[in-house]
């Protein structure tokens, strides 16, 4: 409807607002650079760790730990734990969550309905969607409480905004409801976009280094 439409239209002018502009996006140029260095620090770790000593064995994953990374650190400000040695349980999953949905969207898409109970494929899709809704919200959860505990210590003057979400929520442009249905998509979104890219660009970069 016209209404739905319309109310779409104002969620991706919010999101857009500090992500697409060159000059907003020149504000998380230190965050991208920190944790680039920590994607080159665990990609010598896994050569080094590696068989033949100087190869990566899977380089889409680790480009999507990275891409998740970033993305999260520019929306909530929080570091998950991507580029350790050891990745959160919870991180792996969702990582997981994402193919497990891209896997079956195309019977989820083109199969008739009446086959939805009857083949695994649509509860497969729902469940990567349950757990992507399910991540995305726990940080938004956590980046509110720490904005409610800020609020309670400085009062509303001594409120610092900073970062993707607290800019939204703080600015009244998006609101708690909103960010539960959107920026979940959006960092899925971004970590699939992002990363395929990389590895696209990487083999091509392999076949013609000139």
């Amino acid at each position: 409807s016209c209404r739905e439409g319309h109310h779409w239209y104002q969620l991706r002018q919010a999101l857009n607002q500090r992500l697409l502009k060159p000059a907003e996006a020149a504000l998380y140029t230190d965050a991208f650079n920190e944790v680039i260095d920590d994607f080159m620090i665990r990609l010598d770790q896994l050569r080094a760790e590696s068989a033949s000593g100087n190869q990566v064995s899977d380089m889409a994953q680790l480009f999507y730990y990275f891409a998740l990374e970033a993305i999260c650190y520019i929306l909530f400000e929080k570091r998950i734990g991507c580029l350790q040695r050891s990745i959160p349980e919870d991180t792996v999953t969702f990582v997981r969550s994402i193919g497990l949905m891209f896997q079956n969207s195309l019977y989820a898409t083109f199969l008739p309905k009446w086959t939805r109970p009857v083949l695994p494929f649509w509860k497969r899709y729902l469940d990567g969607w349950n757990a992507i809704f399910s991540f995305g919200k726990k940080l938004i959860d956590e980046k509110l409480e720490d904005m409610e505990a800020q609020l309670q210590a400085e009062g509303p003057d001594g409120v610092q905004v900073s970062g993707y979400l607290h800019f939204l929520l703080a600015s009244g442009q998006l609101s708690p409801r909103e960010a539960m249905g959107s920026l979940p998509e959006l960092l899925m979104a971004g970590v699939d976009t992002t990363s395929n890219t990389l590895t696209w660009a990487l083999y091509h970069l392999s076949k013609d280094p000139e």
